[in-house]
């Protein structure tokens, strides 16, 4: 990590540095005016990292902080889902291939399911290849068939993300019905009915 400073002011100033989890860092300034420095730490931890400078001399003393984090942006991540019907809700899942890149932080999930609902559905700290939540898998019944695109809208410490994909929610069968007519000279009859839509008469 490298650290961009500007010290303005102050005569003979001495800064002190904590940088997460690390020893800290005194660094003595002579002189006085705008003085511009940079320096060099290696981070052995991921995650958020606060850091803290206090900035004193024989008259006065400044403190300062702020946070960065050592996350990857977010990647590799992809939504599955099954086939559903009016009467059998969609199945989710949240996955992600062998080739993401980690540590990418606690991550918001908000799921628009494409038929005008939508929930925020889990927050998952992703430190590794595999992502678990007790929230997971998610569930959502459609009202009516058809192809819908579902969004899933992620939030990471550094930035946002949007990804899709399609669910399929098919009409159900509905009432087949089997009903013996009649027999002739030994041969029976049969009638299939579907529903209202289609009679189907065999001979056998």
């Amino acid at each position: 990590m490298v650290i961009h400073a500007h010290l303005t002011k102050g005569f003979n100033a001495t800064t002190t540095w904590y940088i997460g989890s690390k020893e800290p860092i005194v660094m003595v300034h002579e002189g006085t005016g705008d003085r511009y420095f940079n320096f060099t730490e290696e981070l052995n931890e991921t995650g958020r990292i606060d850091i803290i400078v206090i900035a004193l001399n024989l008259v006065s003393q400044v403190n300062s902080s702020f946070t960065t984090y050592f996350y990857h942006p977010i990647n590799g991540i992809f939504l599955t889902p099954s086939v559903a019907s009016p009467i059998l809700a969609a199945t989710l899942y949240i996955k992600t291939f062998a080739t993401a890149q980690v540590p990418q932080g606690v991550l918001d999930f908000d799921i628009d399911f494409g038929d005008g609902t939508d929930r925020n559905v889990t927050t998952l700290e992703f430190l590794d290849t595999t992502l678990a939540d007790p929230n997971l898998p998610l569930t959502h019944l459609y009202q009516s068939k058809g192809n819908y695109t579902v969004t899933a809208r992620i939030k990471s410490p550094l930035g946002e993300e949007n990804i899709t994909t399609e669910v399929e929610v098919l009409e159900p069968l509905s009432g087949i019905q089997v009903r013996q007519l009649c027999y002739i000279s030994g041969v029976k009859r049969v009638d299939f009915e579907f529903g209202d839509m289609v009679t189907v008469i065999p001979h056998i």
